[in-house]
């Protein structure tokens, strides 16, 4: 087996947790325990808590995409799951993000436009190496293939 790929871990069912703090430790402590087990790497995707990303969610889109990029912070129940896991990484589609700021007039303009928009692949931890970096990287938005950035 290769890895162990987890699609959106707040899915996962755990028996008798009483909060959802809770249940996410368990879910990343289990997951942890599996991929030392199996001897194979756990990829779990997890979901940005989008107030945090947005500046607060009061409803107000933040327009400027920079202030959009995600932080480590702004994973859900983040203590935990940075604490178990050994890389942490977090995606930004400048392409994507940029629409979703955008009115809705001005995403219809474009749609269908772009083939292939830039993805960043934040090292927001890496126990074996360097964190803080940024890979660039292109997602051909017609096959959903990551490449290597075009020069």
């Amino acid at each position: 087996m290769g890895a162990i790929l987890v699609d959106y871990i707040e899915l996962v069912k755990v028996a008798d947790e009483n909060s959802e703090e809770l249940r996410i430790a368990s879910i990343v402590h289990q997951l942890r325990v599996v991929s030392q087990i199996l001897d194979t790497p756990v990829v779990a995707l997890a979901q940005m808590n989008r107030a945090t990303v947005t500046g607060g969610g009061g409803g107000k889109q933040i327009k400027k995409i920079e202030s959009r990029r995600p932080v480590l912070e702004g994973l859900r129940y983040s203590g935990k799951q940075e604490q178990e896991a050994s890389t942490v990484l977090g995606l930004f589609n400048r392409y994507i993000e940029s629409s979703d700021a955008s009115s809705e007039e001005d995403q219809n303009r474009t749609e269908g436009a772009v083939s292939a928009a830039p993805l960043e692949i934040i090292t927001h931890k890496n126990r074996y190496g360097e964190s803080n970096k940024i890979i660039n990287m292109v997602f051909n938005m017609v096959t959903g293939n990551i490449e290597g950035k075009r020069k």
